[in-house]
This record gives C-alpha cells, sequence and structure tokens, in this order.
C-alpha cells in the first residue's frame, strides 16, 4: 500500500511547523466561554463562541431563546429569536449594537464624552487593556480586553451600583459555522418586530 503520509526529508521540518500552526489555531484560536453579567437587571448567563474574528452570543430565558450574531467585518449585527424564528439586522457600530453587545459597549459610553484611560493589567491570567472612561474625574466604565480573545473579560459600571459582565469557563472551541449563519427560514423584522420582507 502507497504510504501517503510521506513527506521527503528536506520538508518535514517546515512541514511540522505549519501543522503545528495549524493545530495550535484550530484548538486555541477559537473559543467558547460563559458571560456573567446584571448589567440589564437580573442576573443573566449567555454562551458566547468566537472565532477571533465573528462572535455570537446566544441565551435561553423561560420565555425565549436566541442569539446574537456579530459580523464585524461586514458591520453586521443579527438579533435572533429561536421560538418566533425572525431575525433584526442592525450596524455592528450602531446605537443598538452598542447597548445590547458587550464588545462594543465601550463605544456606548464613550459617545456621550468623557476621557478614555488605558493600561495594561493582568486578569484572569491573561494580559489585558484595563480602559476606564471618566467623566467629571470619576469612573463611568471599566472594562478589561483580552487581545488574546479579542474579547472583554470583565466589564465594571462604577458609575450603576457596581453592576458588570464577567467571561468565564473560556475553553477551546472547533468552529461551527452555523453559530454566524442565519437559518433560511427566518423573517426579517424591524426593532419593533414587524416585518421587513417576507424571507431573510
Amino acid at each position: 500500500m502507497k504510504n501517503l503520509l510521506f513527506i521527503p526529508q528536506a520538508s518535514r521540518s517546515s512541514t511540522l511547523a505549519i501543522l503545528l500552526l495549524v493545530i495550535s489555531n484550530t484548538l486555541f484560536g477559537q473559543w467558547k466561554a460563559t458571560i456573567t453579567t446584571n448589567i440589564f437587571g437580573g442576573e443573566s448567563e449567555y454562551i458566547v463562541y468566537s472565532d477571533l474574528s465573528r462572535y455570537c452570543l446566544e441565551y435561553k430565558y423561560s420565555e425565549d431563546s436566541g442569539s446574537l450574531i456579530v459580523l464585524p467585518k461586514v458591520n453586521t449585527s443579527s438579533f435572533l429569536s429561536f421560538s418566533t424564528k425572525v431575525v433584526h439586522h442592525t450596524p455592528t457600530d450602531g446605537r443598538i449594537s452598542f447597548s445590547n453587545d458587550p464588545v462594543q459597549s465601550l463605544k456606548y459610553f464613550l459617545q456621550d464624552g468623557g476621557e478614555l484611560i488605558e493600561e495594561l493589567e493582568v486578569f484572569g491570567g491573561y494580559d489585558c487593556i484595563k480602559k476606564t472612561i471618566q467623566k467629571d474625574g470619576r469612573p463611568i466604565y471599566i472594562q478589561w480586553f483580552s487581545e488574546e480573545l479579542n474579547f472583554p473579560l470583565k466589564i465594571l459600571l462604577p458609575s450603576k451600583e457596581d453592576k458588570k459582565m464577567l467571561l468565564t469557563n473560556i475553553t477551546p472551541w472547533v468552529v461551527d459555522d452555523d453559530k454566524f449563519q442565519v437559518p433560511d427560514n427566518y423573517i426579517e423584522v424591524d426593532w419593533n418586530q414587524r416585518p421587513v420582507q417576507e424571507n431573510y
């Protein structure tokens, strides 16, 4: 039987390097984690999936479940309701995204003015950029952003009774492209749940 894995001696070292790079990116470049937050009232929990350029937040409540798919490269965020099979699209850099997406929330607080202060700090074992927005000399927003994960590990709102968001249970994830796709049978609606067109 022919050995399909035969690699000439001169190519082995470079091939091994490429193979290790692929394995590293597959196992550690993409990740999933748990988000816990009380920013929107009572404590909520989400599962977030990321391939470092796109991310998806899934939620499940007693009355509904759904997800937020964020595609920054095409400036599109999509809110999906699994129970009603509807989707609402909005710009990733728009105000709706700012107030619903932890990654974009920094821009939400910056749009009303304030001084941004950045410093390096280790949090949860990750090198982070600690981003603090101050207004009238007081911190109103603090974010610990990991460039390795391309996602914030923690958000704290000192001006709102220390409401916060935490990213925990970070594990490698083999990318499932379906997490970033809107099913064909979903109806597109506006923010008031009125149909925009027959089908997305």
